[in-house]
C-alpha cells in the first residue's frame, strides 16, 4: 500500500498530531475543546463537536461551513474530501433551501464530485505526494480501531446520502420547473432579486464569476473576506468599513461586465447584503460612498488589480 512505502518526515508527523482532529465550525458555532498541550481526549473531542453540530477534519487547515456557501465548488470539492459531514439536521433544512438557489450545472458538478468522494479521505486521494494527507491515512486506521468513533464515521456517510438526495431531487426539479410556468396575476408584487440572478455567468458558470470576484477581494487584501457573514457590532450594525468594501467590490464589477445592465448599484449592493447576511442599516447608493474614506481606499485597492473586462460593448 501506499501509506507502508511513504516515508514521512518529523516535521509532518509532528503538525498532523497536534492537528489529530479538528473541529470544522459549522455557522460560525464552535466547541469548546482543551488546548492540544493538555491532555486531550480526541473520543470525547468528537463527541462534543458532533453534539455542536460541527464538522471534523483531520488536517491542519479548512474553509469553515456556511449553508450559502457549502454548495460552491471552490469550497464543495474540498468539504467533500477532507472533512467528515458531522453537522445535525438543522444544518440540512438550511442546505436543502440553499440547494434551490444554485446553477444546474453547479448541481450537477457536486453530484459529480459526490459520487467521486462518497466518504471523507477516500483512498484514491493517498497518492503518498501529499506528507501531511499520507499521515491523515494513519490516523484513519488508528481510529477506525475504535468504536467511539463509530458514530463520526457513520454520520459521515449517512450526511452524504442525505446531500446527494438533495441535489438528486433538485435536478429532477430543474427539468420540470420548465414545463410548470404558469403567468403571475397582474396585481401581483415581484420578489426580491437573488444576488445570484444578477451576476453575468463566465465561462457560462455563474459559479465562475462569484469564484473570481472572490478571489480579487482576497488578492486585494479587504479587511474582511466580504463573501463571507461578518459578525456585527454589539449594537447590530456591520463592522466599520465592511459597507465600503461591498460597496467598492459593486463599483468595480460592475463597471467591468459582471452584473446585468438592468441593475443599478443599488440593487446590487442591496441584494448582495441580504446574499451574505452583511445587509446594512440602509440601502445605500454609489452617491452616499463617493466621498467616503474607506470607499476611496478599497477601490484603489481593486483597480490596481487586473481584472478582466467583460463588457460586451467595450
Amino acid at each position: 500500500m501506499i501509506e507502508s512505502k511513504t516515508k514521512i518526515s518529523f516535521f509532518y508527523k509532528f503538525l498532523s498530531s497536534k492537528f489529530y482532529l479538528t473541529e470544522i465550525p459549522v455557522e460560525n458555532k464552535r466547541t469548546i475543546l482543551l488546548h492540544w498541550f493538555f491532555w486531550r481526549s480526541h473520543a470525547k473531542d468528537t463527541m462534543k463537536i458532533i453534539r455542536t453540530g460541527s464538522c471534523i477534519t483531520l488536517l491542519s487547515d479548512f474553509v469553515p461551513i456556511e449553508a450559502k456557501t457549502f454548495f460552491r465548488m471552490l469550497y464543495f470539492e474540498d468539504y467533500a474530501k477532507y472533512a467528515f459531514w458531522t453537522f445535525n439536521d438543522n444544518f440540512i433544512i438550511d442546505l436543502s433551501r440553499n440547494v434551490l438557489l444554485i446553477s444546474e450545472d453547479n448541481i450537477k458538478s457536486c453530484v459529480e464530485v459526490l459520487r467521486l468522494y462518497s466518504m471523507a479521505y477516500d483512498e484514491k486521494l493517498n497518492t503518498g505526494l501529499d506528507y501531511e494527507l499520507s499521515f491523515c491515512y494513519r490516523k484513519i486506521a488508528s481510529l477506525k480501531k475504535d468504536k467511539r468513533f463509530d458514530q463520526m464515521f457513520a454520520l459521515d456517510l449517512h450526511n452524504r446520502k442525505i446531500v446527494m438526495e438533495l441535489l438528486e431531487k433538485r435536478v429532477v426539479e430543474k427539468k420540470n420547473d420548465l414545463s410548470s410556468i404558469e403567468p403571475e396575476p397582474a396585481n401581483h408584487e415581484p420578489e426580491e432579486i437573488s444576488f445570484l440572478e444578477m451576476l453575468i455567468p463566465v465561462n457560462g458558470s455563474k459559479e465562475n464569476t462569484l469564484s473570481y470576484i472572490e478571489s480579487k477581494i482576497i488578492e486585494a487584501r479587504f479587511p474582511h473576506n466580504i463573501f463571507h457573514t461578518i459578525k456585527k457590532t454589539k449594537k447590530g450594525a456591520n463592522q466599520t468599513g465592511l459597507n465600503s468594501e461591498i460597496a467598492a467590490m459593486v463599483n468595480v464589477f460592475q463597471d467591468k461586465g459582471y452584473f446585468k445592465k438592468e441593475f443599478t448599484f443599488k440593487e446590487i449592493y442591496k441584494s448582495f447584503g441580504i446574499y451574505t447576511k452583511n445587509k446594512s442599516g440602509k440601502d445605500y447608493d454609489y452617491s452616499f460612498f463617493v466621498e467616503d474614506y474607506h470607499f476611496k481606499k478599497y477601490l484603489e485597492y481593486l483597480e490596481s488589480l487586473e481584472i478582466t473586462n467583460i463588457n460586451s460593448d467595450s
